[in-house]
């Protein structure tokens, strides 16, 4: 059941996925990965208050930090951002009670990173939540001392540390300063959606249209399988089509977008 609803996943076909997994923790409630798969499938399929209240309830059986980060990602996907500060706070306290040495792997990829990685990326977590509340001091801190701080130095790659501090920028009013950082990380990952993305859209609040279009559709095409990073670049293109005053190109930009 387990690796069948890791190939629905990766295929997209969430509801045969999430039925197999579904009947997998009906019959063994211990089985962990499924009920962490199970909640994954949910965050893809966008039903981030079924997958919140699923992490919830499985931890209060059976803690795993694994289902902790599930939680935390669904509430920041739900935008409800006071719940996902308390969240990813608690994440940290408990990624640093992990055993020195431990690694947790994650159920779908397999990959393995340190306690010290995952918390890393718990920061990003909270200084996101932080942003998303208007808390831009808060969010600039972690981004720049606590991701750069001996801690945590090299457990993960500074690009999730510039982006914040551009969102941080922008929302300021500093696109210049925004635009570096965002350039910083596509020197090295040309392809980064997000990044492509919010680059078009500092040339957008310009009136530069036309390498506003070009961004947001390499954003779009950079997506790949990803549906809500392709929807976003991809309704921003046809924003642009209306505003050029082409309203079929528009309408079935947005229509492919919804969809």
């Amino acid at each position: 059941a387990v690796c069948s609803a890791k190939t629905w996943m990766g295929e997209s076909r969430h509801a045969e996925a999430r039925e197999a997994l579904i009947r997998q923790v009906a019959s063994q409630p211990q089985d962990i990965d499924a009920a962490i798969l199970l909640t994954a499938n949910e965050i893809a399929d966008e039903e981030y208050v079924k997958a919140y209240e699923l992490a919830s309830g499985f931890l209060e059986n059976q803690y795993d930090v694994r289902l902790s980060e599930k939680r935390a990602q669904a509430s920041l996907l739900a935008e409800d951002v006071e719940t996902a500060v308390v969240d990813y706070n608690e994440l940290i306290s408990d990624l640093r009670d992990e055993p020195e040495g431990s690694s947790i792997c994650d159920v779908l990829s397999g990959r393995c990173q340190t306690p010290v990685e995952r918390e890393a990326h718990a920061w990003v977590g909270l200084a996101t939540a932080e942003y998303n509340r208007g808390n831009l001091d808060r969010a600039e801190s972690i981004a720049t001392t606590v991701l750069d701080g001996e801690r945590l130095k090299g457990a993960l790659d500074p690009a999730y540390g510039q982006f914040i501090g551009a969102l941080v920028n922008s929302h300021r009013g500093d696109d210049d300063g925004a635009l570096a950082k965002y350039q910083g990380i596509l020197d090295r990952f040309p392809n980064e959606p997000a990044s492509l993305n919010n680059v078009g859209g500092v040339y957008y609040r310009r009136g530069d249209l036309r390498t506003a279009r070009r961004y947001h559709t390499a954003s779009y095409e950079a997506a790949g399988s990803d549906g809500r990073s392709a929807a976003i670049a991809w309704s921003n293109v046809g924003e642009i089509d209306m505003l050029e005053g082409d309203m079929k190109a528009a309408e079935e930009k947005l229509l492919e977008s919804i969809e």
